[in-house]
């Protein structure tokens, strides 16, 4: 539980974020709960660029994420 408080805290949780639990299916086809995070109504304009830390940090797990994904990632504007 402490691991989440900490991805609360770097994740603007509650009050950028709102925390939704939702099922995902891994590779093998199993189905495991999983927690994401929604940005609050207020908080999502047109346009809004990333840090570059934040987008920095986002890379870092492309070895979880696909090829694509990641291409897709290194082409997002930042601030």
């Amino acid at each position: 539980e402490s691991d989440l408080r900490r991805l609360d805290k770097f994740e603007g949780y509650p009050s950028h974020y709102r925390r939704t639990r939702v099922y995902v299916k891994l590779d093998d086809g199993e189905r495991v709960e999983a927690i994401t995070y929604i940005a609050q109504p207020k908080k999502v304009k047109s346009g809004l660029r990333p840090s570059k830390e934040y987008l920095s940090h986002l890379l870092r797990g492309c070895d979880l994420l696909s090829q694509e994904y990641c291409e897709k990632l290194r082409r997002t504007p930042t601030l």
